[in-house]
């Protein structure tokens, strides 16, 4: 993971996955529209969604919480598969 880190350099860092051809992935919704650890276009094109986890309702149901934006960061998390057919 280092070495194809530097190797793709801060301009490419999001194809990584790309080059290690994980079987799955777990992003944050934000993560997979931004385009942050993964390419939009071939995260869609090699893998496919098969599980959300999102524990909205029961961050948002707590009262006053310490560390609130760490948990609205993280309350919710999307499984993807990678493609039988992917190169």
């Amino acid at each position: 993971m280092v070495e194809d880190r530097q190797r793709l350099g801060l301009a490419r860092q999001n194809q990584i996955y790309r080059e290690l051809k994980p079987d799955w992935l777990v992003l944050r919704p934000d993560e997979v529209k931004m385009g942050t650890y993964v390419d939009t276009k071939g995260l869609h094109k090699d893998y496919e969604p098969v599980r959300v986890f999102d524990a909205s309702d029961k961050v948002a149901a707590g009262g006053w919480l310490p560390g609130r934006p760490y948990l609205l960061f993280d309350q919710t998390f999307v499984v993807f598969h990678r493609k039988p057919d992917a190169d």
